[in-house]
């Protein structure tokens, strides 16, 4: 192979001469290095662009992040106040039921009317609300029960 161009390179300085061999080497070497350098300018624009996906990248995800926290402390914050507020009907409802307890205990006529029987139709809505909802799990909130009819339970149960 070698001996193959440096055959090729003689008969070449033969036609053109030496100054032509040395200066068509000259143009293939700076066309080598332009091509060298060419592939070096794409290397780096090709890191460059990576670099700034990455830096995009990371601004976008800083910005999910932030926003995640901004989520997570209003969240925080409307449990604390639903937290607030059961609490607030946990201590209403308390003294209700101390009024009542004071109530049957002080007041004849009302302690007469507890003792009557409680209408079917509301104890049977009263027991429905304290049973959760198959679907969700809760118990059910108020509403008008199905039975309407006014009138004692037919096993005798009175209101507690």
């Amino acid at each position: 192979m070698i001996g193959a161009i440096g055959s090729l390179f003689g008969r070449a300085a033969g036609r053109i001469g030496v100054k032509g061999v040395i200066i068509v080497l000259i143009v293939i070497g700076v066309a080598g290095m332009s091509a060298a350098l060419r592939v070096q300018t794409l290397k780096v624009d090709n890191v460059e662009q990576a670099r700034d996906a990455a830096v995009n990248a990371l601004a976008q995800a800083e910005g999910t992040i932030q926003w995640q926290r901004s989520q997570f402390a209003a969240t925080i914050q409307a449990l604390e106040q639903r937290d607030a507020a059961l609490q607030q009907v946990a201590e209403r409802i308390r003294m209700q039921r101390e009024q009542l307890d004071q109530l049957e205990t002080s007041d004849a006529q009302t302690s007469d009317w507890l003792d009557q029987p409680v209408p079917a139709g509301v104890a049977g809505w009263v027991r429905d609300l304290s049973q959760p909802d198959s679907n969700t799990g809760v118990a059910d909130s108020a509403s008008v029960p199905d039975n309407t009819t006014a009138g004692a339970d037919t096993n005798g149960e009175q209101q507690p």
